[in-house]
């Protein structure tokens, strides 16, 4: 299997987006994966589609080779990047493939420019509030701060840091 170069664009808030491109289709479609992972999980989708479409795989903020200049506060500044993003490279109209995390973007962004979107493809998507996370008394989570200090995520984040011997960011919305 053929890996797809990265390519990079400044977008206009300042954030530099690394994407993969591939296919000769006429339609154009952009495949946004979901949290812990980059556009890479797509490596076996794309050439099974790209002979119909012209893709394109931005990882998302903080992601792959994607900057992180600024912190994510919330689902709305990724569904701005990709705005920022199609509209950098000049993308008019266009379906959204959004895989876990990235449905809610796909969802959102679809609702906030409809005119852009020909088609949405969920695969097993959260939706676009994300998921409702209790803690063992059933409490639901709202806050960044508490679903970082429940037990399962702390030690996700511990876990993960140290196999990776790397700093790990979380994107909890």
């Amino acid at each position: 299997m053929e890996t797809l170069d990265c390519k990079s664009i400044e977008l206009s808030n300042g954030e530099t987006y690394s994407y993969r491109e591939a296919g000769s289709g006429e339609k154009t479609l952009i495949l946004i994966h979901g949290n812990l992972v980059t556009s890479m999980f797509f490596d076996q989708l794309i050439p099974e589609l790209s002979s119909n479409y012209h893709i394109y795989a931005p990882d998302m903020r903080g992601f792959a080779h994607t900057t992180y200049n600024k912190p994510i506060e919330s689902i709305e500044d990724l569904v701005e990047d990709l705005k920022l993003f199609v509209d950098a490279l000049k993308i008019k109209y266009f379906s959204l493939l959004g895989w876990s995390a990235g449905g809610p973007i796909v969802l959102s962004f679809a609702h906030k420019y409809p005119e852009m979107v020909e088609k949405m493809i969920l695969i097993a998507s959260v939706g676009p509030k994300g998921s409702l996370r209790r803690d063992d008394k059933g409490r639901v989570l709202k806050t960044k701060e508490e679903l970082l200090s429940f037990p399962q995520i702390r030690d996700l984040k511990q876990m993960l840091s140290v196999k990776y011997n790397q700093g790990i960011r979380f994107y909890l919305t």
